[in-house]
């Protein structure tokens, strides 16, 4: 038989047994306290035969369960340049394909978009000048 600790309080004894044991644990369901005939108390684990159900199909069931694949909503539609729908560079790609100058794309969206013009040409796309209307052409693959 083994020597097992014993606390003087109730408490005591709670916070050794979640020490051990874990943050998580639950009196009841992990460990049980028992007040012996000295008057002191003790925990034991409570191990329990049946195995607990995880949610999973097979291995630890430390994996959580896979994420479903939300469906393309039109909120995720793109233009030609890769650029979401509706938003404010996608507006200035669409102007600048036409030609403009960066003062109507700057009235349009509200601030100017030179930003995305070099990411747009590090990416492959053309970038032509005629003195200050700006056109943007799509890279052919």
């Amino acid at each position: 038989m083994t020597n097992q600790q014993t606390y003087t309080s109730r408490s005591n004894a709670k916070r050794a047994a979640r020490a051990d044991l874990g943050k998580d644990t639950v009196e009841g369901r992990d460990y049980q306290i028992t007040k012996g005939q000295d008057g002191r108390f003790a925990y034991q684990r409570i191990v329990c035969a049946t195995k607990p159900d995880t949610g999973t199909k097979g291995g630890s069931g430390t994996r959580p369960p896979a994420k479903a694949k939300r469906p393309v909503s039109r909120h995720d539609r793109r233009d030609n340049y890769g650029l979401r729908l509706g938003t404010k560079r996608a507006t200035a790609a669409s102007m600048l394909e036409t030609g403009c100058t960066m003062a109507d794309v700057r009235k349009a969206t509200g601030h100017t978009q030179y930003n995305l013009l070099k990411k747009l040409v590090g990416e492959g796309h053309r970038v032509v000048r005629d003195g200050s209307v700006v056109r943007l052409e799509v890279k052919t693959t």
